[in-house]
């Protein structure tokens, strides 16, 4: 005697298809979440060793997000990101929030239709999250020299970004180049073929490929501008000035991560110090004293974790005028002409 007939399995299996195909089109949000979780592995190798599962974990970020689940989209990108290697890994929320600041300061500061080349996890993950998941300045295109490897980026990136209207389709699956035995794509070709187009910014730790001639610091930016034509001082002066004005200099200079020095450093500490040095100098050159010595008290809880503190300290005090302090008898003498007594000076 039979159980189960061959109808009844039939039938079983139909109302399993069908269900299948109804999960598939509605994509539950309980699904999306346990998808996210499972994908902070993708993280694990950092950008290095990233692969096309890395993306799917920014777009159900973004699915959850755009259903009014931002607070679980961070918190899941807040687990991953502990999952980061070593080199590049932040655990304390705060210190995440603070990379998270800083990596929103660097978009505003960008023009418009920018391309910033990346090159670290801190400097590309939070940039993907700010961007996919929170839509927030998604003209810049943001492309990461060891993700670009991945078809699935370049993908991605040409159908969500204003890379299209410059790149084809087929100048943007060109086959991989080596620098320095690493799998990374040389992107100077396709970067010289977008200046064109776009202003292009460079992670100062990425800068191997690119001629050192071709390469513009414009503060108070923490990457460089790529150019393959010259570009005048006053132009660079027009720029940086329209970039500090787009800052949130206040939030930025009074948020820094001193937790530790391990932090201050995976946070591109150190890039925001040259960063800052360099924008205090290109100030006073072009005679806004009172602007550089503004952002040289505003950013000296930055400043005090840089190795050279006390050394820029003593060149950038050199150019502001230090007060004259008053002796000890003119202070009692303005002391006692505040409080109407007669005073004599004796001469000795």
């Amino acid at each position: 005697m039979k159980l189960v007939s061959k109808k009844d399995i039939f039938g079983i299996g139909c109302v399993l298809l069908i269900f299948a195909v109804v999960i598939s089109i509605t994509d539950p949000t309980p699904l999306v979440e346990w998808r996210a979780k499972h994908r902070t592995a993708s993280l694990r190798n950092g950008v290095r060793g990233a692969d096309n599962s890395t993306i799917k974990f920014f777009l159900d970020l973004r699915k959850l997000n755009r259903r009014g689940h931002y607070f679980i989209a961070e918190k899941i990108f807040y687990e991953g990101y502990a999952q980061l290697p070593e080199e590049s890994r932040l655990t304390r929320p705060q210190a995440i929030e603070a990379l998270m600041t800083i990596s929103v300061e660097m978009l505003r500061a960008l023009p418009q239709n920018s391309i910033y080349i990346t090159e670290t996890d801190n400097e590309t993950f939070p940039l993907m999250f700010l961007q996919i998941v929170q839509d927030i300045r998604y003209d810049v295109v943001v492309i990461n020299r060891h993700l670009w490897r991945l078809p699935e980026y370049r993908k991605f990136l040409w159908k969500n970004t204003p890379l299209k209207n410059a790149l084809s389709e087929d100048e943007l699956f060109p086959s991989l180049d080596k620098i320095d035995g690493d799998r990374t794509t040389n992107l100077s070709a396709i970067a010289h073929k977008l200046a064109k187009y776009y202003p292009i910014f460079v992670s100062t730790r990425g800068t191997a490929e690119f001629p050192s001639d071709s390469l513009y610091f414009i503060p108070p930016a923490m990457a460089k501008m790529y150019s393959p034509r010259h570009l005048s001082d006053t132009l660079i002066a027009m720029m940086s000035f329209k970039m500090m004005r787009n800052q949130n200099l206040n939030y930025l200079a009074e948020n820094p991560p001193t937790a530790s020095i391990d932090e201050y450093k995976k946070c591109s500490g150190k890039e925001i110090n040259t960063a800052v040095s360099n924008t205090i100098v290109f100030l006073h050159e072009t005679g806004k004293d009172s602007l550089a010595q503004y952002i040289f008290k505003k950013y000296d809880p930055w400043m005090r974790w840089n190795f050279d503190y006390n050394s820029s300290r003593k060149i950038f005090k050199k150019f502001f005028p230090q007060p004259q302090k008053k002796s000890s008898k003119e202070q009692k003498a303005k002391a006692i002409k505040k409080s109407g007594k007669k005073f004599i000076i004796k001469k000795k």
